[in-house]
């Protein structure tokens, strides 16, 4: 694997292990849960105050419904 891309992955890693980030896309797409206006559990999107909608992956959703959740 190249070197940069690695250290890109940990970093990523690093930056979800924080309190509030989550990835929500295979191409390690992460969200502060505190940003969050808005979720559509029937399309699995998520609002935000500015306008901005994006899509949660299938397989990410489990694990951000139940922080997002938590959060409250």
């Amino acid at each position: 694997m190249d070197l940069e891309l690695q250290m890109s992955k940990q970093t990523l890693k690093q930056l979800e292990s924080l309190l509030g980030m989550i990835r929500i896309k295979k191409d390690w797409t992460l969200v502060n849960i505190a940003n969050v206006a808005e979720v559509d559990e029937a399309n699995k999107t998520l609002s935000f105050s500015n306008g901005e909608e994006l899509k949660v992956d299938p397989e990410y959703w489990d694990a951000f419904i139940t922080k997002f959740r938590s959060r409250q």
